[in-house]
């Protein structure tokens, strides 16, 4: 049964334990049960004044959630909420800190992982958009095994890295990268570049071919704060320009820039490449 948009869908099994979710879910939970209170949809300007409304403990999140939220204007109540933890997996790196400090959550436990998958990765430490194994032994047996003949595998399409006290980090998906002057260009990598600009929404980095060049050249929409307004100050693009040129590696640095009103995302809050890279850099399709 479809809830009218006012109303709330719960499960009360006499607890003192809540929990919010993205699609739009608040769970409740403790020793003798678990509350769960549906929203229907999700609103960044509502979430955490239902997160109050319900005293909730723990929130739920996927994807670009964070994001949004972290966008919201900063209020003096940010940090007046009864979260101790948040769950779920897409958080991005670059906003780990902020989301974490600006509203107060003590916890944040990020979990890589696909029902496919034979394996997955918890963050239980705290760590800035990382995971790590709890045992170190085993995840460098696994970095070091040889494939044999016979043996069998599972491509997830997701690109990680270690580092050096063997934190593995979600670095892009391997179908957004795209090669540029020989050089493998993390899209990922370059949109969190651009996006650390303040007056910069969100950033959608993809590949477009240009005639002549092998490969592709990095092109970047980019969504402005004001979202009335698509035309960029001088003064912006030489920001932009100085952000690229200082943080990224020279063939990573986007040779084309897009403003737009909104990006189109997917339910998930995953971004809708297919028609930016269709359109490419043709100033008559916009």
């Amino acid at each position: 049964m479809k809830a009218a948009p006012e109303d709330r869908i719960s499960c009360d099994m006499r607890s003192n334990f809540n929990v919010m979710s993205t699609n739009c879910l608040i769970f409740t939970s403790g020793t003798t049960g678990i509350t769960i209170v549906l929203s229907e949809r999700f609103f960044a300007s509502r979430f955490f004044q239902e997160c109050r409304q319900h005293n909730v403990t723990i929130i739920q999140y996927i994807g670009e959630m964070c994001h949004y939220l972290v966008n919201n204007p900063k209020s003096t109540i940010d940090t007046e909420n009864s979260i101790t933890a948040a769950i779920g997996n897409g958080l991005r790196k670059d906003i780990w800190s902020e989301f974490q400090n600006r509203f107060k959550i003590e916890d944040i436990i990020e979990i890589y992982g696909a029902t496919e998958l034979s394996f997955g990765f918890g963050n239980f430490y705290n760590a800035d958009g990382g995971y790590k194994n709890k045992e170190e032994a085993n995840i460098k047996r696994f970095l070091y095994n040889v494939f044999k003949d016979g043996d069998k595998f599972i491509n997830s399409g997701d690109l990680l890295y270690i580092d050096k006290d063997y934190y593995i980090f979600f670095y892009d998906r391997l179908g957004d990268t795209f090669k540029w002057k020989g050089e493998n260009v993390s899209t990922t990598e370059v949109a969190n570049t651009i996006s650390e600009l303040s007056f910069i929404t969100d950033t959608c980095v993809y590949g477009v071919t240009v005639p002549g060049c092998e490969g592709r050249a990095g092109m970047a929409t980019i969504h402005l704060v004001d979202s009335d307004n698509v035309k960029p100050t001088d003064e912006m693009l030489s920001k932009i320009e100085e952000q690229c040129r200082t943080q990224l590696a020279g063939y990573a640095i986007p040779r084309f820039l897009r403003f737009t009103r909104f990006l189109d995302i997917t339910s998930t809050f995953k971004q809708m490449k297919t028609m930016l890279k269709r359109e490419g850099f043709d100033i008559n399709l916009r």
